[in-house]
């Protein structure tokens, strides 16, 4: 899978990746991102089912919006992180005010972990329900310690504490989990 996503799916695709359940090892996530959806749906998708179908099942494709990127750590071209992955339910009356708390999230994880980062996705198209009002939230960690410092901060109350209960108070709870073993590649400056 990973060679298959080393090599840019269309000349429009800027990155790319793959993440890893360690919840369910054979549950991936894999993704391509476009400057924006006309590059991507003139790039046929996300990549290819047929190419996807050969090398794992393709439970259901779907193409999201960044609200909040941050993947990658700074400096880096192809890059190995731990993500701590949610889906929020939120009603879209609060969509605005969760981003803006998950930018005081972000700053805050910035201050307190070096390298650490959130990004926030709203599905656009495709997914079905599974994605009806879910923002999928994405804690970007360098590495396993990093993590680790992350929720032991969460855990003791605090800033970051008291950031991600705000953001959390305006959904109606999280749908799913995981915590996820990830590789991007960086198309754009290969």
């Amino acid at each position: 899978m990973k060679e298959f996503l080393k090599s840019a799916p269309s000349s429009k695709t800027l990155a790319g990746g793959i993440c890893v359940s360690r919840d369910n090892n054979t549950e991936y996530l894999v993704y391509t991102s476009y400057a924006n959806f006309a590059d991507l749906f003139t790039a046929h998708g996300n990549l290819p089912s047929a190419d996807i179908q050969a090398l794992a099942h393709l439970q259901y494709r779907a193409q999201f919006k960044p609200l909040i990127l941050a993947l990658m750590p700074v400096g880096n071209t192809d890059s190995k992180t731990v993500h701590q992955f949610f889906r929020f339910s939120v009603p879209l009356k609060n969509t605005e005010a969760f981003v803006q708390a998950a930018s005081k999230v972000n700053v805050t994880l910035a201050t307190e972990i070096k390298g650490a980062s959130v990004a926030v996705f709203q599905p656009a198209a495709g997914g079905g329900t599974n994605e009806v009002n879910v923002l999928h939230v994405r804690i970007v960690y360098p590495d396993d310690k990093s993590l680790g410092m992350g929720m032991d901060s969460y855990f003791k109350g605090g800033k970051l504490g008291a950031a991600f209960n705000e953001m959390w108070s305006l959904s109606t709870g999280i749908a799913s989990g995981s915590i996820e073993d990830c590789e991007q590649f960086d198309y754009a400056k290969k």
